[in-house]
Order: structure tokens, then sequence, then C-alpha cells
């Protein structure tokens, strides 16, 4: 979505479904565009709806994992017990660091060691915004939904 929106700088931690690489994470295979992605969801859909046997579920998800002629293939994401992607933790630690204010929206805060990312920002003295239904951190809290208060942020920004 940050991409879509136009930002330059974009640290994926948790990785991204959009690069295919070695099951080891070093050699990256492939780049998909959003719309390969949208067909593999509709395979998915498809195949749930048929009955998902183990036949349809492989067919449907091939562009993104499985195994090929150099070897077994999957999305660069990051799952629980991963390390964060490199460099891009480190990028983002360091741009927190540097920031003058951090938007924290719709994340339980929970997961380490990206749950450090706003106490960080304000131990570097920036101010720290959270937008969630919950009660959350921060110098402000926005309660709502990401969906209806982040519009109404960007329209009261620059008006």
């Amino acid at each position: 979505l940050h991409q879509r929106a136009g930002s330059i700088r974009v640290h994926e931690i948790h990785g991204t479904i959009y690069e295919i690489v070695s099951a080891d994470g070093r050699t990256r295979r492939k780049t998909l565009r959003r719309e390969q992605l949208q067909k593999i969801a509709e395979r998915l859909r498809s195949a749930k709806e048929g009955g998902m046997s183990l036949a349809r579920l492989l067919v449907a998800v091939n562009r993104i994992a499985g195994i090929g002629l150099r070897g077994v293939y999957r999305p660069n994401i990051v799952l629980f017990g991963d390390a964060l992607a490199d460099p891009a933790w480190p990028n983002a630690m360091n741009a927190v660091e540097h920031c003058d204010c951090l938007v924290s929206v719709g994340t339980s805060g929970l997961v380490m060691p990206a749950a450090m990312i706003p106490s960080t920002a304000s131990a570097a003295g920036a101010k720290v915004i959270t937008i969630d239904p919950n009660e959350g951190g921060g110098d402000y809290w926005l309660r709502g939904k990401a969906g209806d208060v982040l519009p109404r942020l960007v329209q009261r920004a620059f008006d």
C-alpha cells in the first residue's frame, strides 16, 4: 500500500509476497506484479470452492511456492520465529531513530521485535500517534478503524 501511495522509501520488515526467493531466502527468483497475485488469489478461492485437494492447492500456489528445477522456492515473507528482513529491519530502525513523528496504525504492538518501534521513536524524541480501535501507547491515540480515521486525518492535515 505504501508503494501504491507513492512512498519512496519503504522498509518491508516482514518481507514481501511480491518477491519469490529460494527456500533459504538468499537468491531472488522473480518479482510478481499485483495482477499476478490477484490471479493466484482467484485460483485459491476456486480451489477452496471445489474442495481443497492437495493437487488443487499445489496448482493454485505454484507461482509463489513449490519445487522447481532450481530447488524449493517461496514468497520472501517473514513468519513467526523468523528473523526480520535484512537490510529492511536495521534500515527501518535507523529511520525510526531519526523521525520527528511516527504513526502506528492498527497493530497490537505485542510481537517483538517490531513492537519496539514506537518506544524507540519516542525515546529518540519523536511524537507517536497511535490509530487503533483499542487504546494504545504513544503521545496521541486516535480511536477508530484505520479505514475511517486515516482519510479524515489526511484531509485535516492538508486542508
